[in-house]
């Protein structure tokens, strides 16, 4: 399998039609963060073989949506109060329908804001490639939108266009208006009646009659030259400009009112391609991992975005820090792999595997752009010089050779010259040095040298135990065989007295 240089089509979502025509009213950030979760789900299955579909955002997918970054944390509240419990109506044409919560929940932790999907979405955005009833589209082009309305209609004439041969440039459908109306949040379908009418109509629903049963204040642009006006010629524009379609329209009248639109819609290569590469370029960048911000605006972050106040300032600067990598060829890579070993790459418990082992790279390799010497520049004077132990810090890091996890518990201990740093900046620095691909003794010398270098103590001594999945897995197959290493510097050097109480200390 070739690798997808294209620009534009590296990030897609595949919602059925069904879903598309669905009648529903939401913001243009509701419907944008929707179709990233909705490209993120994840099939997670527990021990009883029940499952839960989960998409989980981080803040470089957020702040690009968001006008003032530091507001995610506020904004994320607002957005989930809307689309929590929000009730959505699929039609079959034949008189049936499903209604379901498509969110029943959402939680915002650490940065990471996790989306909690109706289980009856799957058959929706999963196995789709052997229906026609889907549309695939790109969320470069969905996340530059500047219009809810502009959004939907664009998803509504997309699927239209989508299901035509490639030789085809156009097509053309005719719509109701007012149905139009309530797909694309121009008339309010969450109203009790309006649920009603759908939900009891064994044939096709009179959308004419309930439009018309709308409070003033549950439509817009109720005039059709108002409608042109604000929303037709504007999404015109914006689909010319930044999309894969176009389209021209004309209003059918019955007497006096124009009652049904025909839309022609047209392939589509778009006025101003830099829009695309430059949203895709930020998409890069930030989607499926963290995003560097500059560090003058931690103190805003520190209350608005991360939200918990008992979080320091090097917290949020870890988790904002850009995850090291290319995840393109990360994926690429695994895709062979599957390949390799026999796999179908396109089975459904694997179709999302690639992604998410490219998100898990970037975070067990995170440390390679971190540098330990950020947390060991906070010091503190003291007048003694008595040993600082820190002992059983749990760590996680990858072996080198054959790029399977070890893990087990690092100890480290130093003499103060005159300075020594806050315990949980000894924990940070092991970590730094964790999360790299890596040998044990490696990672020992590394930690002991980043103490020397920078916190210039009289000396340091570092113990870590690990046990390596490489021996457990494969090979000779040993497991809970544990290898220990250790490395001196400074005064613990040939010091047997100030070895043995390090020893001593790490037993008690």
């Amino acid at each position: 399998m070739g690798k997808n240089n294209d620009p534009i089509t590296r990030f897609k979502v595949r919602k059925s039609n069904d879903l598309i025509v669905a009648k529903y009213k939401a913001s243009l950030l509701e419907n944008q963060v929707m179709a990233i979760a909705l490209s993120r789900i994840e099939v997670n299955a527990d021990n009883d073989g029940d499952y839960s579909l989960e998409a989980h955002l981080y803040p470089g997918d957020l702040v690009r949506l968001i006008s003032d970054p530091t507001h995610i944390y506020r904004d994320l509240k607002k957005l989930s109060k809307k689309i929590i419990g929000r009730t959505m109506f699929l039609e079959d044409g034949n008189g049936n329908f499903k209604a379901f919560a498509v969110v029943p929940n959402a939680e915002y932790q650490d940065g990471v804001f996790t989306i909690k999907f109706n289980n009856e979405i799957k058959k929706h955005v999963f196995n789709l490639g052997k229906s026609k009833s889907y549309t695939s589209f790109e969320l470069a082009i969905m996340t530059d939108f500047k219009k809810s309305t502009s959004f939907r209609l664009y998803e509504v004439l997309k699927k239209d266009i989508y299901r035509i041969p490639e030789e085809e440039v156009c097509i053309q459908v005719e719509y109701n208006i007012c149905e139009l109306r309530f797909m694309v949040g121009l008339a309010n379908s969450e109203v009790s009646f309006v649920k009603d009418a759908i939900s009891q109509s064994r044939e096709k629903v009179d959308w004419d009659g309930l439009y018309d049963q709308l409070d003033k204040s549950d439509k817009s642009y109720e005039d059709w030259q108002d409608l042109q006006r604000y929303v037709l010629k504007p999404a015109q524009t914006e689909m010319e400009e930044k999309s894969d379609i176009k389209f021209e329209y004309e209003g059918i009248r019955e007497g006096r009112k124009t009652k049904r639109i025909l839309f022609t819609i047209y392939r589509n290569i778009p006025k101003n391609p830099t829009i695309l590469n430059n949203r895709q370029a930020l998409i890069d960048a930030g989607m499926n991992r963290q995003l560097e911000m500059p560090l003058d605006m931690y103190p805003a972050l520190y209350k608005e975005f991360v939200g918990h106040n008992d979080l320091a300032i090097e917290d949020i600067t870890l988790l904002l820090t850009k995850a090291a990598g290319d995840q393109e060829k990360v994926r690429e890579g695994v895709r062979l792999i599957l390949e390799g070993i026999g796999e179908d790459i396109n089975r459904e418990g694997l179709i999302e595997t690639p992604d998410r082992i490219a998100r898990m790279y970037c975070e067990l390799a995170g440390g390679m752009d971190q540098n330990a010497a950020i947390h060991l520049e906070k010091r503190f004077h003291v007048d003694n010089a008595d040993m600082v132990v820190e002992k059983d810090i749990t760590f996680y890091s990858m072996c080198e050779h054959h790029m399977l996890p070890f893990f087990g518990k690092a100890h480290v201990a130093y003499i103060p010259n005159g300075e020594v740093v806050g315990l949980s900046k000894i924990a940070r620095t092991v970590e730094v040095f964790a999360r790299r691909l890596q040998l044990q003794e490696q990672l020992t010398a590394q930690i002991a040298d980043a103490f020397m270098d920078n916190l210039h103590p009289q000396g340091v001594m570092v113990m870590i135990e690990a046990e390596h999945l490489c021996m457990t897995m494969r090979g000779i197959k040993k497991p809970g065989a544990q290898t220990v290493t250790t490395v001196t510097r400074g005064v613990f050097d040939n010091n047997k007295e100030l070895q043995d109480t390090f020893y001593q200390m790490v037993r008690l």
